[in-house]
């Protein structure tokens, strides 16, 4: 496991820690969009170690407690940002052609990692990229052998 842990922080860690130096913070977005799917990756084995189907509803309860947030903050932000992100690149902004979504507003002065809030008397969702990253990059590591455990997806050896 000792190889895999290394290659996470080469392939993760590392390269986080470079687009978080980049100036005006242009590196955060990436770094949203590519520990989404490293939180999903959890999220899916956490599920599963706990005998649970990793469907939308429990990985979007999971991510309100992991992020000490409601559910309502918790699926608006799956929703727009996650769907969004790793479908299209951009947040989503309408369902399937029917009602608008809330919007999204990136920065690095928020405190949270993200928050539905009223803005402007619109709800929009409130992100701060890089506590959104740390604590992910946080609960991977700490949660590094179910991740490895994955055989439809196992980490590669590298030779």
């Amino acid at each position: 496991m000792e190889d895999q842990r290394n290659l996470f922080n080469r392939w993760f860690v590392t390269p986080l820690s470079m687009l978080q130096s980049l100036p005006n913070g242009d590196g955060g977005f990436i770094a949203l969009a590519t520990c989404f799917f490293l939180y999903e990756r959890y999220a899916k084995a956490l599920q599963k170690k706990n005998r649970v189907k990793a469907d939308t509803s429990t990985l979007v309860t999971q991510l309100a407690k992991d992020f000490d947030t409601d559910r309502k903050s918790a699926e608006v932000f799956w929703s727009v940002v996650r769907d969004g992100i790793l479908h299209q690149g951009m947040p989503k902004q309408r369902n399937q052609g029917k009602k608008n979504l809330p919007g999204y507003i990136l920065h690095h002065s928020f405190s949270k990692p993200f928050e539905l809030v009223d803005w402007g008397g619109e709800p929009a969702i409130k992100i701060q990229p890089w506590c959104f990253v740390w604590k992910v990059v946080e609960l991977c590591e700490d949660n590094f052998e179910i991740l490895v455990e994955n055989n439809s997806f196992p980490f590669p050896k590298v030779m």
